[in-house]
């Protein structure tokens, strides 16, 4: 589990959308890791990889800066005070290495994003099918947002709730809080499920027309990395972000 957490990255909805100051994903030989979302969605190619057996501490490591020009690098200066332990699941933006990008979430809802050193780290191939058990249960983001799955004849129904402004006592007491829904039947295709009307999921939702609802989830093990068009809600509400399975 993650002790300390020098990056948090709240993927709030209104923080998760295009051009918001959200840090994007960047080459190694750029120096910086924030999060493995960029401006519009999930960056590159992501797996699921875990903390290899036996290790006691894996440290996350530094983003290159003025301070720390050397970083990221297997050095004691550019080690983090956030670690993991064997066993411990990330989601990661798979990369050459010897570093890639990686963002873990604890099961109170927290969540540390940074380089990890790829020679800890078991990396898990993408499965070509998932199971009714992968797929159905409550999968939460936030505060602001969840999503409830369900699996039944091999079909897949979406239910979810988001919101924009829930967090800011003016807002709430003004009634401006907005609200997105996403619900219905969903096409799973190996492991990510996609709702919007043609859509299987095949191209990134961000780009989809947002005079209706698009989403993709792509199911990595305890994690769901989820996207959408911003077409489904009110302004400024996005399902967006890293959610953790917290009820099967």
């Amino acid at each position: 589990m993650a002790r300390a957490r020098p990056w948090i990255v709240a993927i709030l909805a209104g923080l998760a959308l295009p051009g918001a100051a959200m840090g994007p994903v960047r080459a190694a030989d750029d120096g910086a890791c924030f999060s493995i979302f960029g401006a519009s969605g999930p960056v590159g190619e992501l797996a699921l990889a875990r903390i290899a057996p036996g290790r006691e501490r894996v440290s996350f490591v530094r983003n290159r800066d003025k301070a720390s020009p050397s970083c990221p690098s297997g050095g004691e200066a550019c080690r983090s005070r956030a670690f993991l332990v064997g066993g411990d699941e990330v989601v990661i933006a798979k990369g050459a290495g010897p570093f890639v990008c990686a963002s873990f979430k604890s099961t109170k809802g927290a969540e540390t994003s940074g380089w990890l050193p790829l020679a800890d780290l078991d990396v898990f191939e993408r499965r070509a099918a998932v199971r009714a058990s992968d797929v159905a249960g409550l999968w939460r983001r936030d505060s602001e947002a969840q999503i409830r799955l369900s699996f039944e004849g091999g079909r897949v129904t979406v239910n979810g709730e988001a919101t924009y402004g829930t967090l800011d006592p003016d807002r709430v007491r003004r009634g401006a809080v907005n609200i997105g829904t996403l619900e219905g039947p969903a096409r799973l295709t190996r492991d990510v499920v996609a709702i919007g009307e043609n859509y299987d999921g095949s191209k990134p939702a961000a780009g989809m027309d947002r005079a209706e609802c698009f989403a993709r989830l792509h199911l990595l093990g305890r994690y769901a990395v989820v996207e959408d068009n911003l077409g489904c809600g009110g302004m400024n509400v996005s399902f967006t972000g890293l959610y953790l399975r917290v009820l099967k």
